[in-house]
């Protein structure tokens, strides 16, 4: 049994590295990796030596899959109560949000 195998792997990097390619903090790539799914590598032994790594082709792919419009990552996760309530709101079109605020209006007036 053959198995294809990459002429040139991609060599790994740290969080650190990766936060600053994508243009985030370092912990948006840990609750990327933790919430999200973004393709990590661990390594080292013990849970106190153990991190991740991560190969820049596997999270550019991850990312082009993930988000077809390109939406830069500082953008693409909230950064508080505030940011996400912005951020959820602009997944609607403004067709919903008048009938979301005529169903609200109307349930204030039932009251």
């Amino acid at each position: 049994m053959e198995f294809a195998v990459s002429q040139t792997p991609s060599p790994l990097i740290s969080a650190p590295q990766l936060a600053e390619h994508l243009g985030v903090a370092p912990v948006t790539v840990l609750r990327l990796v933790q919430r999200e799914g973004l393709p990590a590598h661990r390594v080292g032994t013990g849970t106190a030596r153990r991190t991740y790594r991560f190969d820049i082709t596997e999270v550019d792919a991850w990312l082009r899959a993930r988000d077809s419009d390109a939406q830069p990552m500082r953008d693409a996760v909230p950064h508080g109560p505030d940011e996400f309530v912005a951020a959820t709101l602009a997944k609607f079109t403004p067709d919903d949000l008048r009938r979301a605020a005529e169903v609200l209006r109307a349930l204030a007036d039932a009251r």
